[in-house]
């Protein structure tokens, strides 16, 4: 587990980077963080647990999500092994959906307004 082996000084290794990797994942498609306490205490204790709710989302492929599940999986075994594993379990769901760049920045824009509102030197 991701917090009880950085906690206990115990090695980490590219699977904590898929975990990390599938949170951001899901808190872009969710539009919410999944790991939201009061306190970093709080907030670790939930990393810890790792107990993933629904996307939400009715738009969202079944595949996506579990896509995000695996990747967000408690024991590092259970995760994809690499993040190159990750990237081509979405390649065949973003080639079916020709979700391109535009798309990705609509779903950013959507997840994040305050950080993707123009500037004025980006207008």
């Amino acid at each position: 587990m991701l917090v009880n082996a950085a906690v206990e000084g115990l090695p980490v290794d590219r699977r904590a980077d898929v975990f990390v990797t599938g949170a951001v994942l899901w808190e872009v498609l969710a539009g919410r963080p999944l790991f939201a306490g009061s306190t970093a205490l709080q907030v670790m204790k939930l990393v810890a647990a790792a107990e993933v709710p629904p996307l939400g989302r009715t738009d969202a492929p079944e595949a996506l999500e579990a896509i995000c599940r695996k990747a967000l999986a408690l024991e590092p075994e259970a995760r994809f092994q690499s993040s190159g594993e990750m990237a081509d379990a979405l390649d065949p769901l973003l080639f079916e959906a020709h979700f391109g760049a535009a798309q990705l920045a609509a779903e950013l824009a959507w997840a994040m307004p305050v950080v993707c509102e123009p500037t004025r030197d980006d207008r």
